[in-house]
């Protein structure tokens, strides 16, 4: 009995059969990346809102104790005189 030497057989990359694992893959990383970017935008909104938040307090607390300071100086102006 004669053994005959192996032979691949030539298969292009066109015959191949379509890797669904694969597509499933591409699918899903896009969609997670669609994802993430929507609760990362959200999270921006927030934080935008918390931050004018924040500023507006901060003036708003400026002006209270600037108005503060200049009746406590006509006070101080009126006891003295």
């Amino acid at each position: 009995m004669v053994v005959k030497p192996y032979k691949d057989s030539l298969i292009g990359p066109h015959d191949l059969p379509i890797d669904y694992y694969g597509f499933i893959a591409v699918i899903f990383g896009i969609f997670g990346a669609l994802l993430s970017d929507t609760r990362f935008a959200r999270d921006l909104v927030i934080l935008s809102q918390v931050l004018m938040a924040l500023i507006l307090a901060n003036t708003v607390k400026i002006i209270i104790v600037t108005l503060k300071n200049e009746e406590d100086q006509k006070f101080v102006e009126m006891v003295d005189h």
